[in-house]
């Protein structure tokens, strides 16, 4: 029953009771105060349950696993260390016989100054190629013509080097030689100290036992000092100076 039923029922029933009263003979009040009636009420719309709205549930699902293919095991097959072959024994290489050492002879015309060509302390040279038969024992008598400038000791870091000198050949004593010029190596340096022939001058005339200087290259692979400016002959190696 709404609010509005409610102040009707109040109002009827009072009707009735005065209704009622005033069919006696009781005296009736000059002023009958009425109920105001209570003020209209607009129909409210009856409260309308809650609606609860039930989502199913979700439905995991759930990957399956892969399966993740396993490799072959591999077979490792060692490889074999190949054995080195045995080397051979080193041949033995026969020595050279010791070099007689050259006794000081006198050079130049007047024959005043000794000279020895080769020192004492040089060690022994390899053994050479044995020379040609037309050079076997070649020995000439020569006038030099040009000389080198060997340098100082402290000059250069290099402790051996040769000298060329350049000759007019005078006379041929022994072997053959065709030519009237000659160019000859000299020991100039050993072991950082000048040789006689590096004070050689021109005009100088000497006696030289030659072989090729292509017969030892030794000699060839050390410095060289040469101002000769001579690239036409081949060059000897002065065995010995006389």
């Amino acid at each position: 029953m709404t609010r509005l039923s409610r102040v009707l029922s109040v109002v009827a029933v009072a009707a009735f009771l005065l209704t009622a009263c005033g069919g006696r003979d009781e005296p009736t009040p000059d002023v009958i105060v009425a109920p105001s009636p209570a003020p209209a009420v607009a129909d409210q719309p009856a409260p309308q349950p809650d609606v609860v709205v039930v989502e199913p549930p979700t439905e995991i699902v759930k990957a399956k696993p892969v399966p993740v293919p396993v490799p072959a095991p591999v077979e490792v097959v060692p490889v074999p260390t190949p054995t080195p072959a045995p080397k051979p024994a080193p041949k033995a290489s026969p020595k050279p016989a010791p070099k007689a050492e050259p006794k000081a002879t006198p050079y130049g015309d007047d024959g005043s100054t000794p000279y020895s060509d080769s020192p004492a302390a040089t060690p022994p040279p390899a053994p050479a190629k044995a020379p040609a038969a037309a050079d076997a024992g070649l020995r000439v008598r020569a006038k030099i013509t040009a000389v080198s400038r060997v340098p100082e000791p402290g000059e250069v870091a290099y402790k051996d080097c040769l000298t060329m000198i350049k000759y007019d050949v005078v006379s041929v004593q022994s072997g053959s030689y065709d030519g009237s010029q000659l160019l000859a190596a000299h020991q100039g340096m050993v072991d950082g100290k000048q040789t006689a022939a590096a004070r050689y001058k021109v005009g100088q005339t000497l006696t030289l036992d030659l072989e090729p200087l292509a017969d030892h290259p030794d000699k060839s692979r050390q410095m060289m000092a040469d101002d000769t400016n001579e690239y036409s002959l081949e060059p000897y190696w002065v065995t010995r100076v006389r």
